[in-house]
């Protein structure tokens, strides 16, 4: 196992959670490919809350990328996964859970035209 500090325990305890999280949010993800200039770093933050059933209460964009068309992307996601797996119950601070999600483009690996 990588022995990559998390910050405090609570948190390395819980990072399968956040893992889970981001790949599904991830696996929804139509990223974009067209009119992204090939190398650039375009992120957009994503505040997202779950309540303590699973579903996905709000999906909000915290930061959003320049690129409008990534920023409709990841906005999409939002209408594709409305529930998840339960948080555990140590990460619950009150009746839901809080998590923001970084959607990074990955410009690197574009297929040929």
């Amino acid at each position: 196992m990588a022995s990559a500090k998390a910050g405090g325990n609570r948190g390395s305890e819980f990072g399968w959670y956040g893992n889970m999280l981001h790949d599904r949010f991830y696996s929804a993800w139509i990223q974009p490919t067209t009119n992204v200039p090939s190398g650039a770093k375009i992120s957009t933050l994503v505040n997202v809350r779950i309540e303590k059933d699973g579903r996905v209460s709000k999906f909000e964009i915290a930061k959003p990328s320049e690129d409008a068309t990534v920023n409709e992307s990841v906005a999409a996601v939002a209408k594709q996964i409305s529930q998840v797996d339960s948080p555990p119950s140590g990460l619950i601070k009150g009746d839901h859970y809080d998590v923001k999600i970084n959607f990074e483009l990955n410009t690197e690996e574009k297929p040929e035209n």
